[in-house]
């Protein structure tokens, strides 16, 4: 069990300039500002932009038009690494939380989030705040949020992409509104049959990839929405041996002669269900939802399975100048392999606050989180630990003429890696 406990503190001061047009940031659903109102630095890209584009993948979109640089993990085109604001691709992607439609998709050990799950095709927004939303992301967000907002689909689409090696990316997305209720779907393929052979017998480095998304919501009546979905990722990757430089000069598609060639399969399954009520100042909303992954080395006979189980509740209040927010979130995590079963649990309580006082908009944040880890080999003795950590936020946000003057002060924390 490897035992890593970051905190951090970052005080940022920016001036923004205001621009003709206006998007609204929602990490917070009721908290909500435009990104020059934000005390963050903060980054909005709309389904327009992904459009326009021409990116095939959510990774190729973020190294391309973002300031987020993404690096295959360990070659792995479909689980990638982090580069952000400082943070090395080592490391990086233990600084960020991702939050796809509310759900936190960050990982219990050190392996990277799975973002290839997530048709790109279904994606309406993504956020990126930097320094900020701690409070409510928790643990992991020193360098960024990472907020991701799936789209309702009233039409059917359907984009095909082809190349060398057999490439193909495939994607179709539909869905349809009917008196109260909502549906939408999105399906992705992609696949590569590669261009280095791996063994003697002249097999390649093919990669393949499935994806699907589906959600419905329902109106029970004006104040009061119900909802479900299911996000299902399915990925093989085969490894080529590495090659010399003597050896990729002379033909970079041979067989390597350093190391082995390997096949790995990864599976990602997440339900989630959730309900709604909107008051006139007042909102409350719950949201459930359980993730299991497997990652299956099948050259070394190495399994990893995961699970992860959360509830997340906000009580939102909201009047011409307050906006606030009171927040729960418990999570049990567990991985199960051969030699060990580890889990990691944890209860949060957090509260965010924006004031507006004329041309001065005031936010403030905290975070409370109990952790208790327990590793059991199957060998040897129980080891367990517990841990109470916290995180907060302060910022302001001051409206000038034609320009925005803001300031923030955080804390966040990395919670002990497995």
């Amino acid at each position: 069990m490897k035992k890593k406990i970051l905190l951090s503190t970052v005080l940022v001061m920016s001036l923004n300039s205001v621009n003709a047009f206006e998007v609204v940031a929602t990490s917070s659903k009721n908290i909500q500002s435009n990104e020059f109102s934000s005390p963050y630095s903060v980054e909005i890209y709309t389904q327009k932009d992904i459009k326009n584009s021409s990116a095939t993948n959510i990774y190729e979109f973020l190294n391309l038009h973002t300031s987020i640089t993404t690096f295959p993990n360990y070659g792995n085109v479909y689980q990638q690494n982090f580069s952000f604001r400082g943070y090395s691709m080592d490391g990086g992607y233990e600084n960020v939380a991702i939050i796809v439609d509310g759900r936190k998709i960050n990982s219990i050990d050190m392996s990277p989030q799975i973002l290839s799950a997530i048709p790109l095709d279904s994606i309406e927004k993504i956020e990126i705040t930097k320094g900020g939303g701690s409070v409510e992301a928790g643990d992991g967000a020193n360098a960024a949020v990472i907020n991701i907002t799936t789209k309702t689909a009233q039409k059917i689409s359907l984009n095909s992409t082809f190349g060398s090696n057999d490439y193909l990316d495939s994607s179709i997305g539909g869905g349809f509104i009917k008196n109260n209720l909502i549906f939408s779907v999105f399906a992705n393929k992609n696949k590569d049959d590669g261009n280095r052979k791996i063994n003697s017998q002249g097999d390649k480095d093919k990669k393949e990839k499935s994806s699907y998304l589906a959600k419905i919501e329902y109106l029970i009546n004006k104040n009061i929405k119900i909802n479900a979905g299911y996000n299902y990722g399915d990925l093989e990757v085969n490894y080529a041996p590495a090659l010399t430089k003597t050896e990729f000069e002379d033909d970079p598609s041979k067989l390597g002669s350093s190391g082995s060639a390997s096949k790995l399969e990864l599976d990602t399954k997440t339900l989630n269900y959730g309900f709604d009520w909107i008051g006139k100042n007042l909102r409350f909303e719950i949201q459930a939802y359980s993730n299991k992954k497997t990652n299956d080395n099948i050259t070394y006979n190495f399994t990893s399975e995961y699970e992860s189980k959360n509830i997340v509740s906000k009580l939102h209040y909201k009047n011409k100048n307050l906006s606030t927010v009171l927040g729960y979130e418990k999570v049990d995590n567990e991985r199960k392999q051969t030699s060990a079963t580890t889990s990691k649990d944890s209860l949060s309580n957090f509260i965010n606050i924006a004031y507006d006082i004329a041309n001065i908009k005031l936010f403030a944040g905290y975070r409370n989180e109990i952790i208790d880890y327990e590793y059991l080999p199957s060998n040897k003795a129980k080891l367990s630990d517990d841990e109470k950590l916290s995180a907060y936020e302060v910022g302001a946000n001051y409206k000038l003429v034609k320009q925005n003057l803001f300031l923030s002060i955080m804390q966040n924390h990395i919670r002990l890696r497995i």
